[in-house]
């Protein structure tokens, strides 16, 4: 990245593909993340991860139907009990590529528990 550049910024609600080095080095599966919210004064975005697996999803997960735009092909949960941030700077990366927008009712979903979080 050119140092004299601002980092891009990344969009909230937005799907993007990371590798989990970006977010939690102990992950060793890696995770589509969803934008929740973003901070322009530490400029970090708030993250959470998406995963398949039944037994992994947390309390307060948020299930997601397959969105085969984004290359979710299979019902999933978003993480809401395992928020991350990461810096605006790891959304420049080349292994970081933007998958699309959430759908609609998901995002309605995400956002009543992130406003209800921080009430």
């Amino acid at each position: 990245m050119d140092l004299l550049r601002m980092p891009r910024r990344p969009a909230v609600g937005q799907v993007y593909e990371m590798p989990p080095a970006y977010y939690d080095v102990t992950d060793d599966v890696g995770h589509p993340v969803l934008v929740i919210s973003l901070d322009a004064v530490t400029r970090m975005a708030a993250i959470v991860t998406r995963t398949t697996s039944a037994h992994a999803k947390g309390e307060n997960a948020i299930v997601h139907p397959a969105q085969l735009e984004l290359g979710l092909s299979a019902v999933g949960w978003w993480r809401m009990q395992f928020p991350k941030t990461v810096p605006y700077l790891a959304f420049d990366e080349p292994d970081v590529l933007r998958r699309g927008e959430l759908d609609r009712s998901t995002w309605a979903k995400v956002l009543q528990q992130v406003e209800g979080v921080r009430k």
